[in-house]
């Protein structure tokens, strides 16, 4: 199966999907988002599961996408607006330029090697190269799956949290 065909079909299964919020709640309880000073969301679409875009203790940031050069910047912000894609994005703040001690990575399905099915544009693939940060995929268990279907460019993130477990991905 092409990614096509793989996000047409997980996209049906995370319509089923009930409890947005289980996901996140599963990777607030470990020691890795308890360190993070700093961490960088995303505003879910689509049944995705939720990130709130604030956090007691925590500096958060937020993607904004640049659709005409392929790229997503973080920034700090005061509201949200609607921007790329109809996804809310920063508004009244700044570019952020320091260490992200955490990303939250969207994506329709993951598979247990860490690699993403996201919506085929290549942002998130973009930005995480080279990056030091921790990654965090987060998706519903019904989401991950044991098949093969990264290429050449992709990123894979260093945990998936789902409504059951942080997995740690092997290296």
């Amino acid at each position: 199966m092409n990614k096509k065909e793989l996000r047409e079909k997980y996209k049906k299964i995370r319509n089923l999907e009930t409890d947005t919020k289980k996901p996140f709640a599963t990777l607030e309880q470990w020691q890795i988002f308890k360190d993070a000073n700093v961490v960088m969301g995303y505003q879910s679409i689509n049944n995705e599961p939720y990130v709130p875009c604030e956090i007691s203790g925590k500096t958060v940031v937020l993607p904004v996408t640049d659709v005409k050069n392929g790229v997503i910047t973080p920034y700090t912000f005061t509201h949200l607006k609607k921007g790329a894609y109809n996804i809310m994005e920063p508004q009244g703040g700044e570019q952020y330029q320091g260490k992200i001690d955490l990303i939250i990575v969207p994506g329709i399905c993951f598979n247990k090697k860490g690699y993403r099915v996201g919506y085929g544009k290549g942002y998130y693939d973009r930005f995480l190269k080279g990056k030091d940060s921790i990654t965090v995929g987060l998706c519903y268990e019904s989401l991950l799956t044991e098949e093969e279907f990264q290429c050449e460019f992709d990123i894979k993130v260093n945990y998936i949290a789902t409504e059951k477990a942080l997995y740690k991905v092997e290296i």
